[in-house]
């Protein structure tokens, strides 16, 4: 699993990028990507509008511990996570109960995604996640979003 992991991380380097500086830049990348296909999507649809598909495996981490490196298993929490962080997105609960309930999810995100996630949040979208298969396999978390009526 961590020759796999390693692998993961060659293909999709930036969702593994935790240097602070390079970290921001890419999610100044990303937030233009998602302004200009909002800018786009918007105003031909009523629906909320995928703005991201997210890796799955981009939630497995290496760590280092005690008898050496190991791995986090985080994409087998993902979903279940990301269903608590869809109902924390609720129109009716407080801010900290919606807060309480997108921890978990973004506790075990990528640090791109994370930051990308609060950001949206912070400018007043409701943020979704769903699930996106290939055939009959769970391979992305697809990423909608919608502005709050």
């Amino acid at each position: 699993m961590i020759a796999k992991i390693k692998r993961r991380m060659r293909e999709y380097p930036d969702w593994y990028e935790t240097d602070p500086a390079r970290v921001a830049a890419l999610v100044v990348r990303e937030l233009e990507r998602i302004g200009a296909v909002l800018e786009y999507e918007f105003p031909r649809s009523d629906q909320p509008v995928e703005i991201w598909r997210v890796p799955l495996s981009v939630f497995n981490w290496l760590v280092d511990g005690p008898h050496g490196e190991s791995f986090v298993h985080g994409a087998l929490k993902a979903w279940s996570s990301a269903q608590c962080f869809n109902a924390g997105n609720g129109c009716a609960l407080s801010e900290e109960q919606s807060e309480r309930l997108r921890v978990p999810f973004l506790e075990i995100s990528p640090p791109l995604l994370r930051a990308v996630l609060e950001q949206l949040i912070q400018e007043d979208f409701r943020v979704t996640l769903h699930q996106v298969y290939v055939g009959a396999d769970f391979k992305f978390l697809g990423v909608r979003v919608q502005r709050f009526d």
